[in-house]
């Protein structure tokens, strides 16, 4: 990942205790990041943590993980695409190099998402 393309997310606050692990889910659930369902059988990340004394979890697809992890040095759980939005929209400094490393799946959501939210393509 170039140093020079990383979103950096502003964040309020760092986790008193933290855990994060990569789970096959038991039933449907709800990507925190993109909202799509991660069905049963599928591989997520959880996170369970306190921030400012309370207790949280947040739960992401592989993909959006993947995507958090090639473009991201900080982030916000729950906030990449907007904080995606917010950076590349501006300015539009799009690290090709880096989405070219993503796995096809990322890649192509990633893409989608930037023909339709940055270049204003609905199809």
């Amino acid at each position: 990942m170039s140093s020079c393309a990383c979103v950096v997310a502003e964040t309020d606050s760092i986790a008193s205790v933290h855990d994060a692990r990569v789970c096959a889910s038991r039933k449907t659930r709800r990507c925190e990041e993109c909202g799509g369902a991660i069905q049963p059988g599928d591989l997520y990340e959880r996170v369970w943590g306190v921030w400012e004394g309370e207790s949280m979890t947040f739960v992401t697809c592989t993909i959006c993980r993947e995507i958090r992890g090639a473009l991201f040095c900080s982030w916000t759980y729950g906030m990449i695409w907007e904080d995606l939005l917010e950076d590349w929209r501006g300015d539009y400094r799009i690290p090709w190099a880096d989405i070219g490393s993503l796995s096809k799946p990322a890649r192509d959501r990633l893409c989608d998402w930037i023909e339709r939210e940055i270049w204003g393509d609905d199809g």
